[in-house]
């Protein structure tokens, strides 16, 4: 996500004007299903802004369209894919 951005596209996301911040686009999400996995090992994106975005669409009344599952000793990437796998796909096919 913040790779190969330039210079004014770094201040816009520092003062929250950028597009590569999620939570203005919360309202658009809200009526969604969403399923939001992260590992609590993960150095790219730390986990906190992951559950930060997860409580502003709980509070903007989406509780029943969302979930939450952070793995522990899983970083980002191919290791957090697999093993979520089971849970991720049962996730979609229900």
């Amino acid at each position: 996500m913040f790779r190969n951005i330039d210079g004014n596209e770094w201040n816009n996301f520092l003062i929250r004007k950028s597009t590569l911040n999620p939570l203005p686009h919360i309202k658009n999400l809200l009526n969604r299903r969403l399923l939001l996995i992260h590992g609590k090992e993960d150095k790219t994106i730390r986990s906190y802004h992951t559950e930060r975005f997860y409580n502003t669409l709980i509070s903007g009344g989406s509780e029943a369209n969302s979930q939450f599952l952070t793995v522990d000793g899983v970083g980002h990437g191919k290791v957090l894919r697999s093993k979520t796998w089971d849970y991720w796909t049962n996730w979609i096919l229900n």
